[in-house]
């Protein structure tokens, strides 16, 4: 056999086999980011986005998952069949010349197919999921990592009658936070500093205003990412529930992981998160001169664009062995929940905008 010969069969193993490589974007992890270079490169979602999920799907007979990935499906995997199908007759005539082994192409082609399409869409081992992907994955964290910023209000009411009202809008990707507070105070998050307006300003706690609220608020998904720590799985009583719980700890701006100040649980039915208690208020307690341990119970789960957000919060004194205990001490309520695209200048300090600590 001549090396022309040796290099046609290997082109003719290429073509074939190549439909072998679609399931391995099923493996790629998520901490590397999107596998498409055209969203690594620029952060936005084109057309062909969820392509290769779907066509993986229909592969295996999934028309639903496939559709919902990307309903360009139906027109793009038949092209793609045919393509192939093309690839390997040219193969095949390359390597087995005319004549009598060129009219048993279509045969060929047809043992070939079944084995590629089987072979590919053989049942896979995965890796049982894991804690925090349970509750990400029930909350939609695939749809949450397409979408560019969160927005909403917050309400939130003590016992007291002390209250809590403010608009925010979350930069997903970003980490940046800006927040408009009832009395006109707006206040930001750059990803480095804190910015206040108008200068006189006095807001209390805006550090912790804008980042404990929102962490509440995407902590589902937050879950999943590379900041957060979770350690110590233990089955713990949520009133009248056990519920599986880890502790957890988010990553400070220098990657150290300070002590575990959170306690997450599991809705063992639906694998919702159904409540968080602060274990070491410290300077994150909810309320200031508060520092008790409290918990968080969520309900009111919405729906907003394939994302599922609790809407509507208890506030409650916490015991590490015995869980929420009397009567709830305040409440908060998210609403008008949207996705949007903000303007670039929305997570940029405004003109008379103060660096907190520098006044």
């Amino acid at each position: 056999m001549n090396m022309r010969r040796v290099a046609d069969v290997l082109r003719l193993a290429g073509a074939v086999a190549l439909p072998l490589l679609i399931p391995a974007a099923h493996f790629w992890p998520d901490t590397w980011g999107p596998l498409c270079i055209f969203r690594r490169l620029t952060g936005m979602r084109c057309p062909g986005c969820g392509m290769t999920s779907a066509i993986c799907a229909a592969m295996c007979g999934n028309m639903a998952a496939a559709l919902s990935h990307n309903c360009l499906v139906v027109v793009v995997l038949p092209l793609l069949a045919l393509v192939w199908a093309r690839a390997v007759f040219r193969a095949l005539r390359r390597a087995f010349g005319g004549g009598r082994e060129a009219a048993a192409k279509p045969a060929m082609l047809l043992v070939f197919a079944p084995i590629v399409l089987s072979c590919s869409c053989a049942p896979q081992p995965r890796p049982q999921p894991t804690f925090a992907q349970r509750i990400s994955e029930a909350h939609g964290v695939d749809q949450w990592r397409r979408q560019d910023a969160l927005a909403g209000d917050l309400h939130v009411e003590w016992g007291d009658g002390q209250t809590l009202n403010l608009s925010f809008l979350i930069d997903i990707k970003g980490g940046r936070t800006r927040m408009l507070l009832a009395d006109g105070t707006g206040l930001l998050w750059d990803g480095q500093d804190v910015w206040v307006w108008p200068k006189d300003a006095r807001p209390a706690r805006p550090e912790h205003t804008l980042l404990m609220w929102p962490l509440l608020i995407t902590l589902p998904m937050r879950l999943s990412d590379g900041d957060a720590v979770l350690a110590s799985p233990q089955t713990r009583p949520l009133g009248a529930r056990q519920c599986p719980t880890m502790g957890l700890s988010l990553k400070d701006r220098s990657g150290r992981v300070p002590d575990i100040p959170y306690i997450v649980y599991e809705d063992p039915e639906d694998h919702r998160l159904c409540a968080t208690a602060f274990a070491m208020p410290g300077k994150w307690s909810l309320r200031e001169g508060d520092d008790d341990p409290m918990a968080i119970t969520f309900y009111g789960y919405e729906n907003v664009d394939g994302v599922t957000f609790a809407t509507e919060w208890r506030i409650f004194r916490w015991h590490g062995e015995t869980g929420i205990y009397g009567r709830p001490i305040g409440s908060a309520r998210v609403f008008n929940l949207e996705f949007v695209t903000p303007k670039k200048e929305k997570f940029v300090p405004p003109a008379g905008a103060v660096r907190w600590g520098q006044r």
